[in-house]
């Protein structure tokens, strides 16, 4: 991820200070410095994670269990200002997303991407 000089268009939704614009896998998303999270697009989220897990993911990792006290973390979107879905990541690897279906943005707290990234994909 490469940091730019400039402020996203959104504020963080666990901060709520505004985002500093970075560019990941070519396109732009919101960073906070704060946190360390950030906010993509929907559909940039999976060719993030696709991407990444072509080159780093670890076919024999066993996930570790999820934190049930993340399941009750709750952020307002950024766009809209409505509750964002909490929800376990079901494409392989155990991290807790925040997805906004209405505006098809998707929030990762530090690490989660990082945690992605290490798993084959799941086939449901």
């Amino acid at each position: 991820m490469v940091l730019l000089d400039r402020e996203y268009r959104f504020d963080c939704p666990r901060c709520e200070k505004r985002l500093t614009t970075a560019v990941l896998e070519g396109v732009q998303v919101g960073f906070c410095g704060d946190c360390r999270g950030m906010l993509l697009a929907s559909d940039h989220f999976a060719r993030v994670v696709a991407t990444r897990r072509e080159v780093k993911a670890l076919q024999h990792k066993r996930p570790e269990p999820i934190d049930p006290k993340e399941l009750r973390c709750s952020a307002a979107c950024p766009k809209c200002k409505l509750r964002m879905d909490t929800h376990p990541y079901g494409g392989g690897g155990n991290a807790v997303v925040d997805s906004c279906y209405r505006c098809k943005l998707v929030w990762l707290d530090a690490g989660e991407l990082t945690v992605l990234e290490q798993f084959a994909a799941t086939v449901r």
